[in-house]
């Protein structure tokens, strides 16, 4: 049987994308969601993962939205003359302080940890541990919280999966923008023939709130739509796809640094 892991990025960045979050995860067919600790809607994010799903909720670890959880004079090789993150992934990666890159996550998943919470799993905000430096942070910071990683692509798979960290078989992306149909999320799940597949989403309510401080607004509305679908439920059915998360990926496959 193929299995299928929905990850709903972005959580905790407005109320209208926890409020999206929460219906996709209790009323559809998302199976984990990610949290950006930093911004405004995270408190309300994490209480409600901790009511509703507090066994499938991981890290979005972020670094180009919003402020840093430190003190921005803590990691100013980060932040602009106001204190806020670089919005540009290659603004960041040109002025960023390795040390202060993982100081500036560390203090992220302390700030989860101390919800409570244990993540499920971790993966970055605007896919930044495509860059090595961060990828060898985020394979530290995994094998201390022994917790699965997002793989985005083949390079960063064997990186990880080389580090003895557990990771999907297969990600996609693609069902994102104007990609974001009902037809296109079939055929992703036509598009491998075993193992698991993560399927990255962003589902959220479109308000003003949104509108200042991410450019993608509008098909997240539609992403929330399809995944609540009962179609797309049906059609998991019929392709004897059955939906999956993190901590059962982990139990699957184990973890090679994990001691008994």
């Amino acid at each position: 049987m193929k299995k299928l892991i929905v990850n709903a990025d972005d959580f905790g960045l407005t109320s209208g994308i926890n409020r999206a979050v929460l219906e996709g995860m209790t009323k559809g067919i998302i199976t984990e969601t990610t949290v950006m600790v930093n911004m405004p809607g995270a408190s309300e994010a994490l209480d409600m993962a901790r009511e509703f799903f507090p066994e499938r909720v991981g890290i979005h670890l972020n670094l180009t939205c919003g402020r840093p959880v430190l003190d921005p004079g803590e990691v100013p090789s980060l932040v602009d003359e106001s204190g806020n993150f670089y919005r540009r992934r290659a603004i960041l990666m040109e002025k960023a302080s390795p040390a202060e890159i993982e100081k500036e996550l560390r203090a992220q998943v302390e700030k989860f940890l101390k919800s409570g919470l244990y993540p499920s799993h971790l993966d970055c905000h605007h896919h930044l541990h495509l860059h090595s430096e961060v990828a060898k942070i985020v394979a530290e910071l995994a094998k201390e919280l022994d917790v699965p990683v997002r793989a985005v692509d083949a390079e960063t798979k064997t990186f990880f999966e080389s580090s003895g960290i557990v990771v999907p078989e297969h990600f996609s992306m693609d069902f994102y923008g104007e990609k974001a149909t009902l037809e296109n999320l079939l055929a992703i799940l036509d598009s491998y023939e075993e193992g698991t597949m993560e399927i990255m989403t962003h589902p959220g309510y479109c308000d003003r709130e949104l509108e200042g401080v991410s450019t993608y607004n509008y098909f997240r509305k539609k992403e929330l739509e399809i995944l609540t679908s009962p179609v797309v439920r049906s059609a998991l059915k019929e392709k004897n796809v059955e939906l999956f998360s993190f901590k059962e990926l982990k139990l699957e496959k184990g973890s090679s640094w994990a001691t008994s």
